[in-house]
């Protein structure tokens, strides 16, 4: 089996997964578009047995939606799109 390597452009996030995805996809919706800067967004799903390892340093912004809710967003300083998962 092949391992993959994925990591965002300032190699703050990467993951290791071992073997092929179970899903590929491309995507238009208007999210995609605009999280990619490209008319189409494309994915690569793995199972969370074939994770590998996840070495991930996101940085936390605190945004105030009023003054008594905070909302706590990771991202990376490349603003790369970080690893998800769907629960």
């Amino acid at each position: 089996m092949a391992t993959r390597r994925a990591a965002c452009s300032c190699g703050n996030v990467q993951v290791i997964c071992d073997g092929d995805p179970v899903r590929i996809s491309m995507c238009h919706c208007l999210e995609c578009q605009r999280q990619t800067g490209a008319v189409f967004g494309n994915q690569a799903w793995f199972s969370r047995e074939q994770i590998i390892s996840i070495l991930a340093t996101p940085l936390n912004s605190p945004v105030s939606l009023t003054p008594a809710v905070q909302w706590h967003s990771s991202f990376v300083p490349c603003v790369d799109r970080v690893p998800s998962t769907v629960r």
